[in-house]
């Protein structure tokens, strides 16, 4: 099977399936589904949660703190990103909770005010 990427703010993501084996390196990870949008009859990804680790696989598993609700928001893949240096990695993970606006992240997320 060939190997399948995505962008997210400038940024390389493998995709592997909720259920692939994951790898072991430290990076970025973001849980996703995979949602039809019937306004314009296509697929599109929808990030629902964003974090970062010293190990993808050591991390994302059944008993991560937010599978469960990831879960029920449909959560059908995980988009991962190698970084090994620790602060790198704080900080792609505070730009793109901002720029992504995922549902189950709340630290850093943009709130407007009126």
């Amino acid at each position: 099977m060939e190997t399948a990427y995505w962008y997210w703010s400038g940024l390389e993501f493998e995709i592997f399936s909720k259920d692939d084996e994951l790898p072991s390196f430290g990076g970025l990870y973001i849980f996703c589904s995979f949602d039809s949008d019937l306004w314009f009859l296509k697929k599109k990804w929808r990030p629902l949660y964003v974090g970062e680790t010293q190990s993808i696989a050591d991390r994302v598993s059944p008993n991560h703190k937010y599978w469960k609700e990831a879960v029920q928001h449909r959560l059908s893949h995980i988009h991962v990103h190698p970084e090994p240096q620790k602060i790198r990695r704080l900080d792609l993970e505070k730009q793109l909770i901002r720029d992504l606006q995922p549902k189950m992240n709340e630290k850093h997320r943009y709130v407007s005010h009126p």
